[in-house]
């Protein structure tokens, strides 16, 4: 991933958190733990999410005080709204793996929500939503429980800057049902649904 790409989906982290790597105190990488059980889940999981229509909303780490909504449709791509106080301050688009992400929310600065910061996505649009899979930040499971009744198990992806907890349906496909990430004092959650629902995603901004 080049540096612009990984600035994106990382001050955006508007679906998903791009994790960053584990490192201990010397600054060389940790040894990841493996759980072959939460990779196969959350490899499911992505290839599931990948395929299919859904709307989300929730919060974000990245954008304090805001509200996030989204909706994918793996045939025209993602649109993400991010509202303060009901207003739009920002918004990313991605089509055909070209994410367009407002300036304002990596500059905290609602004028320049209609001023973009494009890039393309080696994972494509779902890399904006799915979960990671890296030795950086190694997935382990984390119970199961349910969410709005539906029978869930849960994975966890641990660095040292953030943990993000993802709820995978249990039964029927396995769809990501909720994220919930910590970063410092900063919480955040997502809550998934309408999956297989037709959606609309408009075009990327004129350059």
């Amino acid at each position: 991933m080049d540096r612009n790409t990984k600035r994106l989906a990382v001050a955006a982290a508007v679906l998903i958190l791009v994790l960053a790597g584990c490192e201990d105190e010397d600054g060389a990488h940790a040894e990841p733990t493996t759980d072959s059980a939460a990779t196969a889940r959350a490899e499911r999981a992505n290839a599931a999410m990948a395929a299919t229509t859904f709307h989300a909303t929730g919060t974000s780490t990245a954008v304090s005080n805001a509200t996030v909504e989204t909706w994918y449709d793996p045939a025209q791509g993602l649109h993400s709204v991010v509202k303060r106080n009901f207003a739009v301050i920002g918004r990313i688009i991605c089509r055909d793996g070209v994410s367009a992400m407002s300036r304002s929310l990596t500059s905290d600065n609602p004028a320049l929500a209609d001023d973009y910061i494009v890039s393309r996505l080696p994972g494509g649009c779902a890399q904006l939503f799915t979960i990671p899979l890296s030795v950086q930040a190694p997935l382990t499971s984390d119970g199961s429980g349910a969410v709005n009744g539906v029978r869930a198990d849960a994975v966890k992806a641990v660095t040292e800057q953030e943990t993000a907890v993802f709820r995978i349906a249990a039964e029927g496909r396995p769809y990501i049902l909720r994220q919930e990430s910590t970063r410092g004092h900063l919480t955040s959650h997502t809550e998934y649904g309408e999956f297989g629902r037709p959606v609309t995603i408009p075009p990327l901004p004129p350059k």
